[in-house]
Formats: C-alpha cells, sequence, structure tokens
C-alpha cells in the first residue's frame, strides 16, 4: 500500500475515560465499529498518566479526529489539549451532563462543571449524545450533535474544516 493511499483512508482514535474494558468502551467500540480506527487505551485508576500517554501518543501520531466516550477532566484535558496545541479536532460521545453531576458531587464547584462542559462542546467537532436531553444540552454549545448511531457520521475532512 503506498504512503498516499494509506493517508487517504481517515485515522480516528477512540478511548473511554472509564477506562479500557469498561462498558463505555465496548458502547464505543460498538459504535464506531464500522470506522478505520484505533482503540487508545485508558486506565480509570491511573487517570493523570493515562492522559500523559494520550497526549504522548496523539503528539506522535496525529489521528485525524479522536472520539472521546465520557467527560472526565482527564480525558477532557488530553482533547483539548490535542485540538489547541496539535490540531486534531474531537468529538466527545457521552451519557451523563457534566455540570448537573459535579454540582450534585460538590456544590461549590457546580460552575466550575458547568464550565467545563460549555467548553469541551464549544470547541468539538461534534457530540453524540446518550439521550436527546444532553444532545439538547451540547446543542447550546455546538451546532453538531448526534444522538443515534444511524446519524452518526464522523467526518475527518469536516472536523478539520470546521477548526479553520
Amino acid at each position: 500500500m503506498s504512503s498516499e493511499h494509506a493517508r487517504a483512508v481517515a485515522s480516528i482514535a477512540i478511548f473511554s475515560t472509564l477506562g479500557s474494558g469498561s462498558r463505555d468502551e465496548a458502547r464505543i467500540v460498538s459504535l464506531t465499529a464500522d470506522l478505520n480506527r484505533a482503540i487508545w487505551p485508558f486506565d480509570h485508576a491511573r487517570k493523570r498518566r493515562s492522559a500523559i500517554r494520550l497526549v504522548q501518543r496523539l503528539r506522535r501520531e496525529r489521528p485525524d479526529v479522536v472520539v472521546m466516550e465520557g467527560t472526565s477532566i482527564a480525558g477532557g484535558a488530553v482533547v483539548l489539549l490535542g485540538r489547541f496545541v496539535f490540531r486534531v479536532p474531537y468529538v466527545v460521545s457521552s451519557g451523563d451532563a457534566v455540570g448537573p453531576f459535579i454540582k450534585l458531587l460538590a456544590p461549590k464547584l457546580g460552575l466550575f462543571g458547568s464550565l467545563y462542559e460549555i467548553v469541551l462542546c464549544r470547541f468539538s467537532a461534534g457530540f453524540i449524545g446518550w439521550t436527546p436531553y444532553l444532545v439538547g444540552r451540547a446543542l447550546s454549545g455546538r451546532g453538531r450533535c448526534s444522538s443515534s448511531k444511524s446519524s452518526l457520521n464522523i467526518s475527518p475532512v469536516r472536523a478539520r474544516r470546521s477548526m479553520s
């Protein structure tokens, strides 16, 4: 296979912030089964170390797009850094609303959670919500959202153009 042909095939990296082997990882693996993608490991018990390794891999491999299942701050830091430093677009897939979840756990951090959610969605190339409610929340920050596998269309070319 020529290098030109190899580069013509989109490279998509996926990872789950709940960790390798989790149900969330199984969900994003299933959702992206028809795509040319690499599954990147993430150790939920060692988030900081996993985040550092993902940033190093992101810098080295520079996929066309990264799909993150979950919304942990460690994972969010990876995709946001990738977006701004390495110009790699990302898609967030989530079954939880971040702001209300953080406010429930730590009321004083509720505003931070809401701001994090807005930033994560605003700079993403797209959002996959597991409920219409989540898609509605994400739409307030970004216009490319999906709530079903049948309408999922991760286009690395369009994702890169949206960053311009």
